[in-house]
């Protein structure tokens, strides 16, 4: 999945929790869930591509965007609602950032990690991108409503 649909469902634990350990747990939790569901992600085999990094940017604007102008997180440390959102990047940060994946995986635990996390995407063909990011921003939009 998406920047955007992690940090909504991340978000939305968070609101939904009330409480920023058990925000943060199930948020990371929900992120293997997440990528579970078939979804598009630009992978281009482990290589940094433009296509990757152009739609990596046009996501982060939109998490942007939704968080000043829909969720409007109070940023404060005590929020649930931003632990939520970062128990849902963190695996997405240890694992596919270029350089700390990469150092990350060096380790025993990151390349076990990587394996388990990896794992959550195999099962299914991956759709296009039309379909693909259509499945993932229908699921931000539900969860938005859920949000409110």
């Amino acid at each position: 999945m998406l920047i955007t649909a992690h940090t909504i469902a991340g978000g939305t634990i968070g609101r939904m929790v009330e409480a920023p350990s058990p925000a943060f747990l199930l948020a990371l939790i929900s992120h293997f869930i997440l990528d579970l569901i078939p979804h598009y992600d630009t992978t281009d085999n482990q290589k940094l591509t433009a296509r990757q990094v152009g739609l990596v940017i046009a996501d982060f604007a939109l998490v942007i965007f939704l968080l000043i102008f829909w969720v409007r997180p109070r940023w404060e440390i005590g929020n649930p609602v931003l632990w939520g959102i970062a128990g849902a990047n963190l695996p997405d940060l240890l694992d596919n950032l270029p350089a700390v994946g990469d150092a990350f995986r060096r380790t025993a635990f990151g390349r076990a990690f990587h394996r388990f996390h990896q794992g959550t995407h195999t099962g299914w063909r991956q759709p296009g991108p039309v379909l693909g990011l259509a499945i993932q921003y229908l699921l931000v939009f539900c969860l938005l409503l859920l949000f409110y």
